[in-house]
């Protein structure tokens, strides 16, 4: 599903998109899969696929709108610097037809970042399943730089830090034992959210989608 928090009734009354994943390809999970489809509301574009594939897809949806709200966040960041006018700025990037601006208010709701129910959760777990399979340096440099990013501008904003707390856990908002200062400081995932990903990792490679690289020794 695709919903946002504060239009959650209209968002599942008239989808912009349905799409239902499969476990498996036979006639049985076709048969239920399109079951599924005939229940739910019509949507513009409806779509089987393997569950992989739609886990992907949400990945992709929240993983889309989080870097837009970093880019905008880090663009806010240096017209403070600067001392600009940022109505200025906002007037000409709204009217610019080449970039999204669902995401282009910096300081939204209760502060700044990236929260809500889905972001924090699902980029947290993107950031894992892609470091244990994928295991690109770049890529999960990034990956990281990005999530200590929302993790700043949620902390210091104190937007969403309960949410925030249930997927990284206390010491992450400044609650429990103190941590030192890193500059290669690495946040652990929340027990629950760990549990989570590895189920779904664990799917992903017996479905063959996905591959474990061996650890290094040494």
């Amino acid at each position: 599903e695709f919903l946002s928090v504060a239009t959650a009734a209209q968002d599942a009354a008239h989808p912009f998109s349905s799409i239902v994943g499969m476990p498996g390809t036979g006639k049985k999970h076709r048969d239920a899969a399109e079951f599924v489809h005939s229940i739910l509301p019509n949507a513009p574009f409806s779509h089987i696929c393997l569950s992989e594939e739609a886990e992907i897809i949400k990945y992709a949806h929240n993983f889309n709108g989080y870097t837009q709200i970093m880019a905008f966040n880090i663009i806010y960041d240096l017209s403070r610097h600067f001392k600009t006018d940022w109505n200025q700025i906002e007037k000409a990037l709204l009217a610019d037809p080449y970039i999204p601006t669902r995401y282009a208010k910096p300081v939204h709701k209760s502060g700044r970042g990236a929260g809500g129910g889905c972001f924090i959760k699902d980029v947290a777990a993107l950031s894992k399943l892609y470091a244990h399979t994928v295991q690109h340096p770049e890529g999960v440099t990034l990956l990281r730089a990005l999530e200590k990013k929302n993790i700043a501008l949620l902390t210091q904003s104190k937007k969403d830090l309960d949410l925030l707390e249930g997927v990284y856990g206390s010491k992450v908002i400044g609650r429990g034992s103190s941590q030192k200062k890193s500059k290669s400081k690495k946040y652990d995932i929340h027990p629950d959210a760990q549990r989570r990903f590895e189920r779904g990792a664990d799917a992903a490679v017996k479905s063959g989608l996905m591959h474990r690289k061996p650890e290094k020794k040494g």
